[in-house]
């Protein structure tokens, strides 16, 4: 339809793969609570996350007109590769949900106080988080209003994250300065970069082909019925 408003379909796009990455990270906790599945820890490399989500990172950027700095440094450290990118994916969406211009910067170093420590910063320019809210932020359903952004925001995010990393024995922390933007700094054990400490396999990852080329011919559309499309697509996100 030529007439479609490309601002919607955009809104439409984002909310679609933010609730995919809310169900995939609902899903491995389920796993990992049923005792179904442990984490596969193994030496992961900064370089090869990188090249897994910039790319996926850039395009919701892009939506709304922020810049992502991944900074390239050759670290490794031991973690579930798949459950990290779980993690990173949670906290790079909630910095691009709540940051309306600037940047968003990923950042991986050794710890200086810790040397077989390695530190993982997700830091953005948004809003920031009040004093109040910080304690909480990591609770499940807590979510953060805000006179800046009309968002429904489940709260979830940062609990799947906190979770998925405490299952791995990671820690994942919080600093931010109201008004000025927020950091979020995942803690792991340095890999040695010689050897893959749990197997040499290759990291496993669903086939998606088959997925969604059966969902393209079930799912061909998406119908919305409301007397005022900009407010269904609020409801939306």
């Amino acid at each position: 339809n030529n007439n479609t408003n490309p601002g919607i379909i955009t809104k439409i796009s984002y909310t679609i793969q933010s609730l995919q990455s809310l169900f995939d990270g609902l899903l491995n906790l389920s796993k990992l609570d049923a005792n179904a599945s442990k984490p596969k820890m193994q030496t992961v490399y900064w370089g090869e996350l990188k090249k897994q989500l910039l790319d996926e990172f850039c395009i919701l950027a892009k939506q709304k007109n922020i810049h992502i700095h991944w900074k390239d440094q050759h670290e490794c450290f031991i973690s579930d590769p798949l459950l990290l990118e779980q993690i990173i994916r949670n906290l790079v969406g909630n910095a691009i949900q709540y940051t309306s211009e600037g940047s968003i910067s990923l950042h991986c170093s050794k710890d200086p106080q810790q040397p077989n420590r390695i530190q993982i910063n997700v830091t953005d320019t948004g809003i920031g988080i009040e004093p109040h809210h910080q304690c909480d932020i990591f609770n499940a359903y807590h979510s953060i209003e805000s006179a800046h952004y009309n968002t429904k925001n489940p709260g979830l995010g940062l609990s799947i994250a906190k979770r998925l990393a405490s299952a791995m024995g990671h820690e994942l922390s919080l600093s931010s300065q109201y008004g000025h933007g927020s950091c979020f700094s995942i803690l792991l054990n340095a890999g040695n970069a010689n050897k893959n400490t749990a197997n040499n396999n290759p990291v496993e990852r669903p086939d998606v082909s088959t997925y969604s080329h059966h969902n393209q011919q079930e799912m061909v559309s998406i119908l919305l019925i409301d007397n005022d499309i900009s407010n269904t697509t609020e409801q939306l996100l």
